[in-house]
């Protein structure tokens, strides 16, 4: 078949739990891919790779609006209360 096919059909998931999270956080994904988490400032808190997903401890930042981007693109808004 064409492997372009399922790329077409849309967005592969990203997917995070628990949100709103009090620290612990996973996201889930597709492949291996650079990631970024962003403060509602748009100011990058914490960064790396993975492969098929991610787990951190968001305890020691401050409470507020956070957002987890892929490199392709895809952004996951989260919440630390």
């Amino acid at each position: 078949g064409n492997p372009l096919a399922v790329a077409e059909a849309g967005t592969p998931a990203l997917s995070a739990w628990p949100n709103p999270t009090s620290g612990d956080i996973r996201f889930a994904f597709d492949g291996q891919h650079g990631w970024t988490l962003s403060d509602a400032l748009g100011r990058e808190v914490m960064a790396g790779s993975d492969l098929g997903g991610v787990r951190m401890d968001l305890e020691s930042l401050d409470n507020g609006t956070y957002l987890f981007r892929l490199d392709d693109g895809r952004v996951e808004r989260i919440v630390r209360h």
